[in-house]
This record gives C-alpha cells, structure tokens and sequence, in this order.
C-alpha cells in the first residue's frame, strides 16, 4: 500500500544498486522508448519483436512503470497496472538476459523503501 501511495503521489525515489560489479539504476516512470522495451519483451517472453507502443499504453492504462538501466541501457522493465482504485499489480516485468540472474528482476517489483524525509526521527534520551 506504501508503494502505491508513493507512486501515485509521484514521490517514489530513485534508486541505484550495485549487483556485484554491475551498477544498475532504477527510476519510477522513467522515461523510455518503445526500441528499448520491444527487444527486452521478445527475448524474455520468446516471441517475435513487435512494435508496440509501450509508452502510449503505460501513460493511458498504468499506475507507473519501472525502468532499470546500466550504464544508460535499458536492463529491465516492469509495468504497475491498477484498477485506478485501491489495486495494483505487476505486468510483463522483463530483463536483458545478458544481465539476469543478478537480483534485477526481485528489485523492480520490490516496493521501494519509503524517503527517510517521511521517516519518523527517534531519539534515545
């Protein structure tokens, strides 16, 4: 629920992870292009490359969207879809197969860890 209240709010942080050696960043409704999806779903998902206009259909139907790049290159993508109420769930997370197998896919739909702003302060005294 935190998750979806940040997101929505358009407040969920960006975060860069380092996988051992590979530096992976990971932006909520980053931007992207349609030639960068496209590869990445056909590989994952074994079917011919299509063009399908990825942004179009995530900024009219989605919640957000996760964007994982190395090095500036898309690595990994996973869709937020919502009932535009209380739910959401994933759809069509994918990574570069180059890459899997490194903890990418777990952390784009891992919910992000609320900014320490909003975090309470606690005090010994």
């Amino acid at each position: 629920m935190a998750a979806a209240v940040l997101a929505r709010r358009g407040t969920m942080p960006r975060g860069v992870s380092s996988y051992g050696g590979l530096v992976i960043d990971y932006e909520w409704r980053g931007h992207f292009e349609n030639a960068e999806v496209n590869p990445v779903h056909a590989e994952a998902f074994g079917h011919r490359l299509l063009d399908v206009d990825w942004w179009a259909q995530v900024n009219r139907h989605s919640l957000g969207w996760v964007c994982a790049r190395q090095d500036g290159r898309l690595v990994g993508f996973v869709n937020v879809a919502w009932d535009g109420g209380v739910h959401a769930f994933v759809l069509d997370p994918v990574v570069d197969i180059a890459v899997q197998r490194q903890g990418i896919g777990r952390r784009l739909v891992s919910p992000p860890s609320p900014p320490s702003a909003a975090t309470p302060s606690t005090s010994a005294g």
